[in-house]
């Protein structure tokens, strides 16, 4: 009890003295981090997990490109299930001269068997619970359709061949899904009309659901059923959570965890000179302590306690700051997020304080411990000092504590160990450079003694100003790459494609239909577009193996080989395609059948030139033999394929077209008289999804960007804790010039050339490595031309120089307003 008096004793004290100041801020702020973004995630993964059922529309859902067979409903209602049917299928709405590519989702009575559709009798009007689904002739529709096509509820639109009145507009759809996986907008109609639309032809694209729900005992007897015996069909549970979504949050996690990491790490720099600036201030007391009888355990105790009251009290305002920044991140990224979340947990705040409690006791405790050998005699001579820490108890907790809070964020040892290779590489390039331009900075010697002096001052705290000049390297660095560099690459990758690329993808298009399709484009002066025939089909089988009992290398592997197949044929090899294994056939091959496979489907497939492989092209089998791997440019925006087959491969198997074409602005127009003339084709306009999907990637970016405001703040605090780690010097250094004549105003201007100068090095830096980062993406990854942006370097230098040198007057006010009689009478 006494040790526990004496500790809070010597916290208070310490906390009044601003001692721990710092400290206290350096661990708010990488806690305020962590615990926003663990707060954002457990929302969002609390939300999927609650609707997950909901998000189904029912508890088991079987997915097919193949009409499910009747017998399984049969089955399902036999076990005492509800089911009802959903087809899912992309057409084009057509009103005057406006297109606009929706998502058609024709249903069924009873449907949604979980949750509730919620429609508006207007577009973002107050919604109220639907009764049943559509009446015959009308349909519901997403506000989006509405905006994009100036319609309104009670307007008429022909869907396919049928006129269609719109009844109302969705205001929630269960199944709809949010964020990437709901790009094309959606519209519900009944299933009895879809005969009338003319819409759902032989191999149209249609998505064939059957919802089922019912009693948690039936549902798993028919999951465990229908899994073992249906391979053709895909079977998705509630609990599931939907795979797509969650693996959306997973990868949105990582890369926010990622962002906090880093702020955590460089928060963790001015942690440890806090503590060593403490170290040295305590020393004296440590020896009064040791003096009135304590033993070097019970010293030791005693600063291990004044830790655990840093660590709580700045952890929790940490964790504090981090649920109020959190909600920031929801505003930044709600077109990705469902509409309701649910509030935080609790569990993301006690795993930011254990995390806290880690910073502690591996980057602060180690230069602490040793004072519990500190010589009592320190009380009469001033000049003994306990004994130094040794390095591998230093370096070697500092390292085990980094790489254990990163293993934390990352949850992986692969990537964490990535991670911290990477930002070790990182630092030594920008300490390296931090070297080179203390040297520059040295040899500018012109200019007055207050330039001269901060000069100098840099160059004689060297240590300090490396460390500084990485932490707000890193920070500049990483927000102008997601500020300006990924503007400018795809900028650069936009500019890259030629100015006729395809901007229109035509799907859909019946064998009886090629002819019209060619001359309707050639009557209005646009180019021939070329047509490429495919159908649908499963992969059955790789080198005689049954796919369902192969071992993959990974998930993506195994989702790969289950997936719909769209295969194709071709006598030439594509325009964007290089083969780079294998050869292509000949004439005379040709009639042999053959297939040319994309490189990345080989690698997951684990295939190469040789194997065969076995596809069940709707009820009829096909084997084929990989004649050659292909390197493929799917940014060509041209139609390719992950299978190619030789013409003699597919002669027996009829399928659709697919095609590309080039529009003007200008000849825009004219497709919603295509699909006037042909209702049953389906539209990508390839420009406007790129725009969606730059939308919500600029949201996206834009969470990690507002993630890493915490690091420029982390780089601020490690700017404060060099500060105060010289402040005594610097005091006593501005005391004798002041007493030698030196004004207070020339201080001043010393103090702000030497934080302007490590701002501009540190803003300098920044940019390099920016520069140099794109560069490396451009080039040797996106193999795109790349032009340096003169905006990272403006951006980095002025942001850099304007916030350290404001930070750091802002830090050395009250060592210029101290008098220089009263430090000298300390001294």
């Amino acid at each position: 009890m006494t040790l526990l008096r004496l500790s809070t004793r010597q916290f208070r004290r310490g906390w009044k003295s601003g001692e721990y100041t710092v400290m206290a801020a350096a661990l708010a702020l990488a806690l305020a981090a962590v615990s926003a973004v663990g707060f954002f995630t457990a929302r969002v993964r609390t939300a999927v997990a609650e609707q997950s059922g909901e998000s189904l529309a029912a508890d088991l859902v079987l997915e097919s490109a193949e009409p499910i067979p009747e017998k399984l409903g049969d089955e399902a209602r036999a076990a005492g299930a509800l089911t009802a049917s959903v087809l899912d299928f992309p057409t084009v709405l057509v009103k005057g001269q406006a297109t606009q590519l929706v998502d058609v989702h024709a249903v069924s009575a009873g449907y949604p068997l979980r949750g509730r559709v919620r429609i508006s009798p207007q577009a973002f009007g107050a919604s109220r619970p639907a009764d049943g689904i559509p009446a015959r002739g009308t349909l519901w529709a997403e506000p989006r359709v509405l905006g994009a096509l100036g319609l309104r509820v009670g307007d008429t639109v022909n869907v396919g061949d049928l006129p269609m009145r719109i009844a109302a507009a969705i205001g929630y759809l269960p199944d709809g899904g949010f964020g990437f996986t709901a790009l094309e907008p959606k519209l519900v109609m009944g299933e009895t009309d879809l005969p009338a639309t003319g819409l759902v032809g032989a191999n149209a694209r249609v998505e064939f659901k059957l919802l089922v729900a019912g009693s948690p005992d039936t549902i798993d007897a028919l999951d465990r059923r229908w899994h073992d015996t249906l391979k053709s069909i895909r079977v998705q549970d509630a609990r599931d959570g939907r795979p797509e979504i969650v693996n959306a949050i997973e990868r949105s996690q990582r890369f926010l965890a990622l962002a906090a990491l880093v702020s955590a790490l460089i928060s963790a720099v001015a942690v440890v000179l806090a503590a060593r600036r403490y170290a040295a201030r305590y020393t004296d007391t440590a020896a009064v302590l040791k003096c009135l009888g304590l033993t070097r355990r019970r010293v030791q105790t005693v600063l291990l306690l004044e830790l655990l009251w840093l660590g709580l009290s700045a952890g929790i305002a940490g964790v504090l700051i981090g649920y109020a920044a959190q909600y920031g991140l929801v505003a930044v990224l709600k077109d990705l997020l469902p509409s309701q979340l649910p509030p935080a947990p609790l569990t993301p705040a006690v795993a930011a304080l254990g995390m806290g409690l880690i910073l502690l006791l591996g980057f602060a405790l180690p230069p602490l411990m040793r004072l519990g050998d500190t010589p009592p005699a320190r009380v009469l001579r001033r000049d003994l000092e306990p004994p130094k820490a040794k390095g591998f108890a230093v370096y070697g907790a500092a390292v085990a504590a980094g790489f254990g809070i990163t293993l934390w964020q990352v949850h992986t040892l692969e990537l964490a160990v990535s991670v911290l290779l990477g930002l070790g590489l990182t630092v030594l390039l920008l300490g390296v450079g931090a070297v080179l331009m203390l040297r520059l900075l040295k040899g500018l010697h012109r200019g007055g003694a207050g330039w001269r002096y901060g000069l100098a001052n840099l160059n004689r705290h060297r240590r300090d100003a490396i460390i500084q000049m990485v932490a707000f390297g890193i920070g500049l660095m990483v927000l102008l790459l997601l500020a300006l560099v990924r503007t400018d690459l795809l900028h650069s990758w936009r500019t890259s494609l030629p100015d006729d690329a395809p901007n229109e993808f035509i799907i859909n298009i019946q064998p009886d239909e090629r002819a019209t399709v060619t001359k309707f484009f050639i009557d209005h002066g646009v180019r021939s577009p070329t047509l490429y025939p495919f159908v649908r089909a499963r992969l059955s089988a790789i080198e005689g193996k049954p796919v369902a009992g192969l071992h993959f290398q990974d998930e993506g592997g195994r989702r790969m080989a289950e997936r719909e197949q769209n295969l194709s044929w071709s006598y030439d090899l594509p325009a964007a395609n290089t083969i780079v294994s294998g050869r292509w056939w000949d004439p005379a091959q040709a009639k042999q059948a053959l297939a040319s496979l994309e490189e990345g489907f080989a690698a997951n497939l684990g295939v190469k030139v040789g194997d065969t492989l076995d596809f069940d092209v709707a009820g009829t089998p096909l084997k084929v033999t990989v004649a050659s791997i292909r390197k493929v440019r799917w940014d060509s925006f041209q139609p390719n394929f992950f299978v190619d087959l030789s013409p003699g491969a597919l002669e027996a198997h009829a399928g659709t077209w697919i095609t590309s074409v080039y529009l003007p602005p200008e000849k825009m127009p004219i497709l919603a008289d295509l699909i006037r003339q042909l209702p049953s084709l389906t539209l990508f306009d390839v420009d406007a999804i790129m725009q969606q999907v730059r939308q919500l990637m600029d949201e996206a970016s834009l969470a990690v960007e507002y993630v890493f405001l915490f690091t420029l703040g982390a780089g601020v605090v490690v700017l404060l804790a060099a500060v105060q780690s010289t402040r005594d010097e610097r005091r006593f250094e501005a005391a004798v010039l002041r007493a030698i004549g030196a004004s207070r105003r020339r201080l001043r201007a010393a103090a702000a050339a030497e934080y302007a100068a490590l701002g501009f090095a540190s803003g300098f830096l920044g940019a390099l490595a920016a520069t140099l980062v794109a560069w490396a993406l451009a080039v040797r990854i996106f193999n795109l031309p790349y032009v340096p942006d003169w905006r990272v370097w403006v951006s980095g230098v002025l942001a850099g120089t304007a916030i350290v040198a404001f930070s750091g007057m802002m830090a050395t006010r009250s060592v210029l307003k101290t008098p220089p009689v009263e430090t000298l009478r300390e001294g």
